[in-house]
């Protein structure tokens, strides 16, 4: 009896270690799991903080787009140059079109000089002729609509001459998009729109910087206001009555003169 008790007491013992071992290790896992899942929060936390820091400092969303951007706005920076250069060579390479002499001519933005046209024309492919007054209206033009740079991303707006399948003409609609800027700018992908989703800008006759930049003279032309003469009245002309001859008298006639006395 003693030895069944003995061995009752001796197997309860063995199973309350066994069951005290089982909850130590389960108290265990269970820290682990939990310290390992804090460490991902933490780590997702500090991420989701170091991207919003960086975010703030590189991003340049504009919603809704203000009316001044905080950007440069000259046509005529070096990169605002080498993205144009770019996007049109890429869409000229796909949508050629030239006239009988094999011109095309390129109408940039409104005040860029013309040393940065000739920068950008001397880039593209031959036939490329800056807009003029006098220009032949068989030269095809394709057109600058837009430059967007942030960073290292760049958009261009193109506007370029196109030909349907009927052989009837068409003005293309086109937004490249580019990447580089610490590096040289290449295309990223092309993003095509309906004929008339991008307005036609007007031509743009690209002058010299010197003549940009000078003082506009403006000829003040002086009128001197002439005082109109006074009108006179012309006096009036008095008629002398004329006066009639005196009589002469008649031959032989008899007359006498007559006094008062």
């Amino acid at each position: 009896m003693g030895i069944g008790v003995n061995y009752d007491v001796r197997g309860q013992s063995m199973m309350d270690a066994a069951e005290r071992r089982m909850q130590q290790i389960q108290q265990k896992t269970s820290r682990t799991i939990y310290s390992r899942r804090l460490g991902k929060v933490g780590t997702l936390g500090a991420t989701i903080a170091i991207s919003g820091l960086l975010g703030g400092c590189i991003s340049y969303t504009n919603v809704p787009e203000p009316e001044s951007a905080p950007a440069f706005k000259s046509a005529n920076h070096n990169q605002a140059i080498k993205v144009t250069r770019e996007a049109l060579d890429d869409v000229i390479e796909r949508y050629p079109m030239r006239d009988a002499q094999g011109r095309y001519s390129v109408n940039l933005p409104a005040g860029t000089n013309l040393e940065s046209a000739q920068l950008i024309i001397n880039g593209l492919p031959d036939g490329a002729v800056l807009p003029s007054e006098n220009m032949d209206d068989s030269i095809p033009v394709y057109h600058i609509g837009r430059i967007w740079i942030r960073a290292s991303d760049a958009k261009v707006d193109v506007l370029y001459p196109a030909r349907s399948f009927d052989g009837s003409e068409f003005t293309g609609n086109v937004t490249v998009w580019l990447n580089g800027g610490v590096r040289s700018w290449r295309l990223n992908r092309m993003q095509h729109w309906a004929p008339g989703t991008i307005p036609v800008p007007p031509i743009y006759v690209p002058i010299s910087e010197e003549e940009m930049n000078a003082p506009a003279t403006i000829e003040e032309e002086v009128q001197v206001e002439s005082q109109p003469a006074p009108e006179t009245t012309p006096e009036p002309v008095v008629e002398q009555p004329e006066s009639l001859p005196e009589p002469q008298p008649e031959s032989n006639a008899l007359y006498r003169e007559v006094t008062d006395d």
